[in-house]
């Protein structure tokens, strides 16, 4: 088995790390499974342009071909990139914690929120404006990265009211919306202030899509989003076709429909494992992983790593100046697990974690366990 690339990739023994839980992202069988759907679907699409409109029209109201021109992009991860390697560092802010690309390019004084991992929907989080003035703003908002915990409406719809009272631009990353069918739940930053989000994207995770490949929304007349538009990278139109096939052909939402499942129960067997050791975590809301509390996010990272079991522990989703979690955390990653690896993982983690000492674990009252 290989190690996986991107975020969830840890290298600390030299040997590849197996990670838990499973968005099937870069695994064979996943892959073999969606390519029989293209086949079903008829092959591929001639038009991916007017699939991708067809698609962004019944997933977020007609309007959005109004406000926004939409394309097809090399992943959200890239555009992230993109995005935030074209302002100033001093220029640049996300809401707290995030991914770990946003997270290291932050600059000091970076903008934080009273998000805590004490609170796993988040929901009594307020948000806090920026400590300086940034030109840029990512937000993860759904599923947020790392706890898998969505940001509540309200703290949503103030920080698109601070973006529209500064002239602020927003990113709102999104890569998870439509994993489940309960995300209707959380409105989108693209709903709430239109005239100032850039909306990203990605089938690579709703669909585990065997190729990087998402979908960037620019709002029409935003003059801070133009001059990041001119130079953004666009994806291989090769690789549209099948994609476009599936889209145009309704298969995407029986891919859905199988992906939420799967990951419903893996959530369900590693929650499973993880009460059964008196192992308290955060339930996710949704998404793709899943945070044990501990008082020794490091120490245990490498254990797990020693193990071929991958994590990430709390620190590596703060740039160096934000305050840390008053919880630490290590973040169990989703990707690159075969069905038939599962269950031998599964009992490794198991293997490992049972004997570590009381003083690995965080005992505290979490939330909606």
């Amino acid at each position: 088995m290989t190690a996986t690339s991107g975020n969830n990739s840890t290298e600390r023994t030299g040997e590849p790390v197996r990670l838990p839980m499973d968005l099937c992202d870069n695994a064979p069988d996943w892959h073999r499974w969606v390519a029989q759907q293209v086949g079903a679907a008829g092959g591929g699409a001639r038009d991916p342009e007017a699939a991708l409109r067809a698609f962004v029209a019944e997933r977020f109201g007609p309007d959005v071909l109004d406000t926004h021109d939409w394309a097809y992009t090399p992943g959200s991860g890239r555009m992230l990139d993109h995005l935030l390697g074209s302002v100033p560092r001093t220029q640049r802010g996300a809401v707290l914690p995030t991914y770990q690309r946003v997270a290291g390019a932050l600059p000091d004084g970076a903008p934080v929120t009273s998000i805590d991992v004490a609170a796993p929907d988040w929901s009594r989080a307020h948000f806090t404006p920026p400590t300086h003035e940034p030109r840029l703003l990512v937000v993860n908002a759904l599923h947020s990265n790392p706890l898998a915990s969505s940001l509540s409406p309200g703290f949503l719809t103030d920080v698109a009211g601070y973006a529209q009272s500064t002239g602020l631009l927003l990113v709102e990353d999104d890569p998870f919306r439509g994993i489940s069918p309960r995300d209707d739940r959380w409105p989108t930053l693209l709903s709430l202030h239109p005239r100032g989000t850039v909306y990203l994207g990605s089938w690579t995770k709703v669909l585990g899509w065997p190729a990087k490949i998402g979908f960037v929304g620019w709002p029409r007349g935003c003059h801070g989003a133009e001059k990041l538009r001119a130079a953004a990278p666009t994806a291989e139109a090769s690789a549209l076709v099948d994609l476009a096939a599936v889209l145009a052909t309704d298969r995407a939402v029986g891919i859905r429909r199988r992906r939420d499942a799967l990951l419903t129960s893996r959530r369900a067997a590693l929650a499973a494992i993880l009460r059964r050791l008196d192992w308290p975590f955060v339930q996710p809301s949704g998404g793709a992983h899943l945070a044990l509390l501990t008082r020794q996010d490091v120490r245990l990272r490498d254990i797990l790593a020693a193990e071929r079991i991958g994590g990430l522990d709390a620190v590596q989703f703060y740039p160096r100046s934000a305050p840390r979690p008053s919880r630490p955390f290590l973040r169990l990653g989703l990707s690159n697990v075969t069905e038939q690896d599962w269950d031998d993982l599964m009992a490794a983690l198991e293997r490992v974690l049972a004997p570590l000492e009381a003083d690995f674990r965080d005992f505290g009252s979490v939330d909606d366990q």
